[in-house]
């Protein structure tokens, strides 16, 4: 029997699926695992946050101990910065999208 018109619905979506869960779970996993494996955890963003905050006390950098100021620091800034990033793409994105509405709507031609 086929099914009416007021019922049948086609939805399409062109967003992309949501990554699951269990990506997600891999992809910390793998994180945390990568940066345990070097046996420093914390040492990358210490470095780089004492690079950003502290100029001076990067003189030597195989001597320094993690900081968890220095971490948090660095991690502000990091969240900031990819947060800015984001903002901008989604503003370029939306200009586009406007844009290519503008063209493919209906003129009205005066003939």
């Amino acid at each position: 029997m086929p099914a009416s018109s007021s019922t049948a619905r086609c939805t399409t979506s062109t967003a992309p699926p949501a990554p699951s869960r269990g990506l997600r779970r891999r992809a910390s996993r793998a994180g945390t695992e990568g940066a345990s494996a070097s046996g420093h955890p914390l040492y990358t963003p210490t470095v780089l946050g004492t690079a950003i905050f502290r100029r001076a006390a990067l003189a030597t950098p195989e001597t320094l101990s993690v900081s968890l100021e220095m971490v948090g620091m660095f991690t502000w800034i990091h969240v900031l910065i990819f947060a800015a990033l984001g903002g901008v793409a989604s503003r370029l994105l939306a200009m586009v999208e406007h844009k290519r509405r503008r063209r493919s709507s209906p003129r009205p031609s005066f003939a």
